[in-house]
């Protein structure tokens, strides 16, 4: 797992935030990831 979220980070700095947030927000982390 760590690989991955370490290469998520390279890849959008944003993801690393999304992670952080709760799940509550399913809509921004969508957003974001596209």
């Amino acid at each position: 797992m760590n690989d991955v979220v370490a290469e998520a980070k390279l890849r959008a700095p944003g993801h690393e935030i999304v992670l952080k947030l709760p799940k509550r927000l399913p809509r921004l982390g969508i957003d974001v990831r596209r």
